[in-house]
Formats: C-alpha cells, sequence, structure tokens
C-alpha cells in the first residue's frame, strides 16, 4: 500500500488538508485539544487521531 500522506507529524495534517478540499464535512472540525496544552496556538486541524476521541459523544442537530 503506498504512502499517500508520508510519514511522521505532518501525515496526519496532510490527510486533513485532503479530505477538506475533497469534502464539506464539518465534523473534521470537532476534535478538542488536550487539556494539558491548552493556551497552546493551533491551526485548524487535529495534531493527531487521539484528539477525535470525544467524537462519539457528539448528536447531530438540525
Amino acid at each position: 500500500m503506498p504512502l499517500l500522506y508520508g510519514e511522521g507529524m505532518q501525515a496526519f495534517f496532510r490527510l486533513q488538508e485532503a479530505i477538506a478540499k475533497k469534502h464539506y464535512d464539518l465534523s473534521l472540525f470537532t476534535w478538542q485539544q488536550d487539556p494539558a496544552v491548552y493556551g497552546q496556538l493551533r491551526g485548524l486541524f487535529a495534531k493527531s487521531p487521539a484528539e477525535f476521541a470525544h467524537f462519539s459523544e457528539l448528536k447531530i442537530a438540525n
């Protein structure tokens, strides 16, 4: 299987960027920062899949 997004810290960023370019899905931005590092400047994307751990708690609202 080819490594489309590379390896290392930037691979997850590149994956999220590719998803955002192809799909209008705001759930991509529902990640939650680790409380131990609150206050650090961040971008729009999560740093790791672990930041989506709370995602199962979300509910769809109309």
